[in-house]
């Protein structure tokens, strides 16, 4: 497994993230100062910054009703709440699988398994969405578009 997915699934940081902590020279594998490239066995002996690392073991997917004015995405220039703020006491780093819009209520999943992340992006595994919606008001086009 790569170093990074391996620090990644530890909760470190996003993988990207986690290249750049190896690029610092802040990783050890087996006691020697690891670079971007590297992987790692399950036996190996991880650091970072002197502390082991270990990923985490349970893989967990949580079904969330996410109320409006909640930001999906896991970082926030405008500090808005986000969807994980809500499981802030977990152990874990978590992502939300899919999005929905800021103003928007619904069911969102959210999870501890980076590589569910990828349903739904890349073509063989595209996965069909729907949206239904409601409206106070009336909508002109009504009659053509749901006839």
């Amino acid at each position: 497994m790569r170093l990074q997915k391996y620090l990644a699934d530890a909760g470190i940081a996003s993988r990207r993230k986690c290249e750049e902590i190896i690029s610092a020279g802040r990783v050890k594998v087996n006691g020697h100062v690891a670079v971007l490239g590297s992987s790692v066995e399950p036996e190996d002996s991880v650091m970072l910054d002197d502390k082991p690392v270990h990923p985490a073991e349970e893989r967990i997917v949580i079904a969330f009703n996410k109320p409006k004015n909640v930001i999906c995405s896991n970082a926030d220039s405008e500090d808005r709440v986000k969807v994980t703020d809500f499981f802030s006491e977990l152990p874990y780093r978590l992502y939300t699988i899919g999005r929905l819009d800021y103003d928007s209520e619904g069911l969102i999943l959210v999870t501890n398994d980076g590589d569910q992340l990828g349903i739904g992006r890349s073509e063989e595994r595209r996965v069909g969405k729907e949206c239904r919606s409601r409206s106070h008001r009336t909508c002109p086009c009504a009659h053509t578009a749901f006839a």
